[in-house]
């Protein structure tokens, strides 16, 4: 058989990401999900599970060595910037644009331009709220709906030296009670794990926030293996089926319906349905579609260019319903995503080509 024929990844959850995408593109857009942000908690979970799956069954050597958490993340991170580049770089031309700035007022802003390309505002070192004009201030960072991955940065490699140094001992407590202890705070201290603050501590909230999302992704990867230990009859599959997209459509029905803070209940529906889902003992585990995992592989930049496109639409005036200008608009993300995907694959050969040769030529120039 064809290697290249063979489809490795889940299309059951490669549907569910796109689907995720598009419900968070609903909320930044005022539409259906009036508490669709809880999906960003979704892709937390799904960056953890890989994270210490990768952990758990990989016995190389390497992984217990210092650098290992920051080398994993830089890897992850190289496949995300050309993406996050693309939309930080868009936005704040956007902004000059709409704000009319001009001369020294241009230079001022993308003098933090730098801070929000390397994704590092999680680290709170871009200030918020500082005058810049009369009518701009520093936001938290230049464009915002890409804060999830900022602060993925920051708790992913905290994540992984947590796991690594104390997995002998405390791995189950790491990924159940430590991360209800985060979101407790959370919840205690503003009746939400929203986390998005416009007085203070703002990226320390949301960087816990993804500190307890990533964990629970070992939640969901202790439960898989759980599931998986049993053998079920073709009715016990399909009980646990119905309860894998039951917990997933349930939140997808209560982000839609109420902006109630129902975020423990989320969370656990999420934790079910994946673990569920990566136990392999479901029937959704038996999808392979190539064009769900197409899908799955445009959630990335769909999430990333999603806001300038949009903000570049709306000042259309579509004769049409909202709900049927969102729809419409989000057409419009995907195929300028399809496009961003297809220049960004086909360029990483040659730019890492290129990148090779300068690195020869500079080891050739040294020596």
């Amino acid at each position: 058989m064809n290697k290249k024929n063979i489809i490795t990844k889940n299309s059951f959850i490669e549907l569910c990401r796109f689907v995720s995408s598009y419900i968070i593109f609903s909320f930044h857009a005022n539409s259906l999900f009036v508490s669709g942000w809880i999906f960003v908690e979704y892709f937390f979970i799904l960056s953890g599970y890989f994270a210490i799956r990768h952990l758990s069954e990989k016995k190389d050597s390497a992984i217990n060595t210092a650098e290992f958490p920051l080398r994993y993340t830089i890897n992850k991170f190289k496949r995300l910037f050309p993406y996050t580049s693309v939309e930080i770089i868009l936005n704040a031309f956007l902004t000059i644009y709409m704000f009319h700035l001009r001369g020294l007022d241009i230079i001022k802003w993308l003098l933090y331009l730098p801070v929000s390309l390397l994704l590092l505002p999680g680290t709170g070192i871009m200030p918020y709220g500082t005058a810049l004009t009369e009518h701009l201030a520093t936001p938290h960072m230049i464009a915002e709906e890409l804060w999830y991955l900022s602060a993925l940065l920051v708790a992913l490699p905290v994540m992984l030296y947590l796991f690594i140094h104390f997995k002998e001992r405390y791995s189950y407590w790491l990924v159940s009670f430590f991360p209800l202890l985060l979101y407790g705070f959370l919840i205690i201290r503003d009746g939400t794990i929203h986390g998005w603050h416009e007085q203070s501590m703002t990226f320390f909230s949301l960087d816990i926030r993804a500190l307890a999302g990533l964990l629970i992704g070992g939640s969901v990867y202790y439960v898989s293996l759980w599931w998986k230990k049993f053998t079920y009859t073709p009715f016990g599959t399909g009980l646990l089926t119905l309860t894998e997209l039951g917990c997933f459509l349930s939140v997808v029905i209560i982000s839609s319906k109420t902006s109630l803070p129902y975020d423990a209940l989320e969370i656990l529906l999420f934790l079910l349905s994946l673990s569920l889902t990566f136990s392999g003992k479901t029937l959704t585990s038996r999808i392979q579609c190539r064009f769900f995992c197409f899908l799955g592989k445009l959630s990335l930049p769909v999430y990333c260019i999603h806001i300038s496109v949009f903000n570049i639409m709306h000042n259309f005036q579509l004769p049409m319903s909202e709900l049927n200008k969102t729809n419409f608009i989000f057409i419009i993300v995907v195929i300028f995503s399809i496009i961003l995907y297809t220049i960004i694959e086909k360029g990483r050969p040659l730019f890492a080509h290129i990148l090779d040769y300068l690195k020869a030529f500079i080891i050739v120039r040294k020596s």
